[in-house]
């Protein structure tokens, strides 16, 4: 037998809640969140442990596009990444929730 044996082999990945697989309503989430029924939602995850990094020139460009939009940016953990946003975005906070 050739290779690495399938005991030595494991499928890994990011850890999703399964509370991310429920269903929500769209209307009742943008109340809650106070979004913008109506605009367009970009949303980007990776922030609780660095997986960002140094993503603020990606935030930047969003930032800049001239279509109305709003963002949700998950922070996690990311303390830094949260405050650099919060200082550095035009786009008016609405909602964030401290740990």
């Amino acid at each position: 037998m050739a290779g690495i044996a399938d005991s030595k082999i494991a499928d890994t990945g990011t850890p999703i809640k399964s509370k991310f697989y429920e269903h929500h309503s769209r209307k009742d989430l943008s109340v809650k969140y106070g979004l913008d029924f109506d605009l367009p939602t970009i949303m980007v995850m990776g922030g609780g442990h660095g997986m960002i990094r140094d993503g603020l020139s990606t935030f930047r460009e969003l930032d800049a596009l001239p279509q109305p939009k709003q963002l949700i940016i998950v922070c996690g953990h990311n303390d830094k990444l949260r405050h650099q946003l919060k200082d550095e975005l035009k786009v008016p906070n609405r909602y964030e929730r401290e740990r």
